[in-house]
């Protein structure tokens, strides 16, 4: 049957070649069980006896044969030696295609000595060719479309991790394997973007971790995309979910968190006034405002980009040690109430907001500004008195008034006011105009605050805002006693009567400024220490429950403070054009004791020139019906309201009502 032909060439005619065409493989064990009618597995015409390639795959029985040719290799254990099988492996993908192009020799991918068609992962990146090959192995696939199919593909999406990192596992349960998902952790960033470093060091690579900076605010929060790159707030080069610090403001973002405390829309780590009372973070988180200087020159509530940065986004000089992250100060809680101050509406728990001792609009008084808009905002919607000229600064705008919120709002430049400059901005300061009277006392009366503190007594705050529960449902009145629209808690003069607080309430003033002599603060709250933690007595010459500072009257003798002062008007309004600095007040009987404290029997001194001067009760009302029955009390009712020319000279506390001719001045 043979003849004499030679297939190998080795000079033995086939029939007398136990091995006619060379592979190795015994002509016994490759013509079948028949020899008589000898196998042609790849049906070419030619016995697998005679043909060096019996399954045609292109690669030589000789090589697939394996070392032992006697017994030739069965690689997937399917019962079909590897020569005659056309997918030695079992993978599922043609041995034809795993050789390459040189079946003689094979190419080994991944170099561990295997061959690809009988490497069941080509590759060598633990996911097998099978899985990778998809469900055409004809067709393999090519996720990426690089050309290299997936089971040769080290990084089969192409998303820069390695599909040996990635694994065939499902991390996201969205379906798709790691190593095929381009968002491997489904936090809204491709795998590219977030690539294999390990930002936080947490041991998980960026493209698996939900929180990459570590910061406690996922990576789905933080990337906010802007188009199709991931958002940088602060502009700092720094993505915002690799950025411990969004907004730049020199607080964390781990300690600012991804909650939205003010309610506007904006979180907390990107909200440069997380409680929206118009003060910048990065100036509550600070005691002063030369650190704050020195940090944001422009006042714009984020650091200068002059200082020193790393790759975390943090300002070095804000941290404990370059790129640790962790803030190397303190967050200030000024009233120690459990709400730090950039997060507290009323951070000294003086009862007055924040917003309004920062200068802000809050027309219904919640602590937060108003937004922006333009309307008209008369003095009652402000506290229900003359605020709206301290909204604008040290000057007087009693009249209703238009104003822009936004124009309002914090801005660059702006710093919170510091009535007394004494370093501490009038939010955190207890005695805002150092005049020794504590803020709450002159805003709401001695009973808010009975032992003295300078804070609300049985403080409770349910909702945790820093507020007072009590005062923030019943938005109390502050008050502006001469409806200068400057509060009583930031005016040295509270009554406008030209005697100072600090001198109406016993104090010493020996410069005559207004101001507590020689402060001495060491706890630092703005307030004297001589009268920390006293119950603060009230001087109240009369007794008539309104003590001096507040009382246009105060030894109720009919002749008003003003006038017994001897205060000057000479521009009309009705108010003292200055306190009496460095003057000695008026004391007509020479006892030590100022005429403003004392009746003098018999003899009043009336401080008055002209004539023509009237007094008309009003209607239902008679110069008579007041206090006492002193027959000198309509001339009493005119001394204490000339000159005075103000709303309140006709509410003066209920002394007098009276209707005055104001061409009856006061010299």
């Amino acid at each position: 049957v043979e003849g004499t032909a030679d297939a190998d060439g080795d000079g033995i005619p086939n029939y007398l070649d136990t091995d006619a065409d060379g592979d190795g493989i015994p002509d016994a064990v490759e013509a079948g069980p028949n020899a008589a009618e000898p196998v042609d597995t790849d049906g070419d015409g030619v016995p697998d006896y005679l043909d060096t390639d019996a399954d045609g795959d292109g690669i030589p029985d000789a090589v697939e044969a394996g070392p032992n040719a006697a017994e030739p290799v069965d690689t997937d254990g399917n019962g079909v030696p590897d020569y005659l099988d056309t997918d030695a492996d079992g993978d599922g993908i043609p041995d034809t295609a795993e050789a390459g192009s040189n079946g003689g020799e094979p190419v080994d991918t991944d170099g561990n000595g295997l061959p690809d068609f009988i490497d069941t992962d080509a590759d060598g990146d633990g996911i097998p060719d099978s899985t990778e090959a998809g469900s055409d192995p004809l067709a393999p696939v090519d996720s990426d479309a690089d050309g290299l199919p997936d089971y040769l593909d080290l990084d089969s999406d192409g998303d820069g991790a390695p599909d040996v990192e990635e694994t065939a596992i499902d991390s996201d349960n969205d379906g798709v394997p790691d190593y095929l998902d381009n968002d491997t952790d489904n936090d809204g960033l491709s795998d590219q973007i977030e690539g294999t470093v390990d930002t936080d060091s947490d041991g998980i690579p960026n493209y698996l971790d939900l929180d990459s900076d570590g910061d406690g605010i996922d990576d789905a929060i933080e990337a906010a995309f802007e188009g199709d790159i991931p958002a940088d707030h602060d502009g700092d080069q720094v993505y915002d979910y690799l950025d411990i610090d969004a907004d730049n403001d020199g607080i964390s973002d781990a300690s600012e968190g991804g909650g939205d405390i003010d309610g506007d829309g904006i979180r907390n780590f990107r909200d440069l006034d997380t409680d929206n009372d118009g003060i910048f973070d990065i100036i509550e988180v600070r005691i002063g405002m030369d650190t704050v200087n020195e940090l944001d020159t422009d006042l714009d509530g984020v650091i200068d980009f002059s200082n020193s940065y790393g790759p975390n986004g943090m300002a070095d000089v804000v941290e404990t040690t370059p790129e640790s992250g962790i803030e190397n100060y303190d967050f200030p809680d000024i009233d120690d109430d459990g709400v730090i101050d950039w997060a507290d509406l009323d951070s000294d728990n003086d009862g007055l907001l924040d917003t309004i001792e920062s200068d802000h609009v809050d027309v219904n008084l919640d602590g937060i500004i108003d937004t922006a808009g333009t309307g008209s905002v008369t003095n009652d919607d402000l506290f229900g008195d003359d605020l709206v000229g301290d909204l604008f600064g040290d000057e007087a705008a009693t009249a209703d008034s238009t104003v822009n919120a936004s124009g309002l709002a914090m801005g660059a430049g702006k710093v919170p006011r510091n009535t007394d400059s004494d370093g501490l901005a009038d939010f955190r300061d207890i005695d805002s105009d150092n005049d020794g009277i504590t803020d709450i006392v002159e805003s709401y009366g001695r009973q808010a605050d009975l032992d003295g503190d300078g804070r609300i007594d049985d403080f409770s705050d349910a909702d945790g805002d820093g507020v007072d529960d009590h005062f923030l449902h019943n938005r109390p009145v502050a008050s502006d006693t001469d409806g200068d629209g400057i509060l009583d808690a930031r005016e040295v003069d509270a009554d406008g009567d030209g005697v100072a607080d600090i001198i109406e309430n016993g104090g010493d003033d020996d410069d005559g400024d207004g101001t507590i002599d020689n402060l001495i603060d060491a706890d630092g709250d703005g307030a004297s220490d001589v009268l920390a933690d006293l119950p603060l007595l009230l001087v109240d010459t009369d007794g008539d429950g309104v003590p001096d500072f507040q009382d246009l009257d105060s030894d109720n003798d009919g002749l008003s403070d003003f006038e017994e002062s001897g205060a000057t008007d000479v521009d009309g309004d009705g108010q003292a054009d200055a306190l009496q600095l460095g003057m000695a007040l008026p004391d007509f009987d020479g006892d030590g004791v100022p005429d403003y404290q004392q009746v003098v029997s018999g003899q009043i001194h009336t401080g008055l020139a002209g004539s023509g001067c009237s007094v008309t009760s009003l209607p239902g009302q008679s110069a008579a019906s007041t206090r006492s029955a002193d027959p000198l009390l309509p001339l009493l009712a005119l001394l204490a309201t000339l000159g005075l020319g103000r709303r309140r000279s006709q509410r003066d506390r209920g002394h007098h009502v009276v209707t005055i001719d104001r061409s009856c001045r006061h010299h």
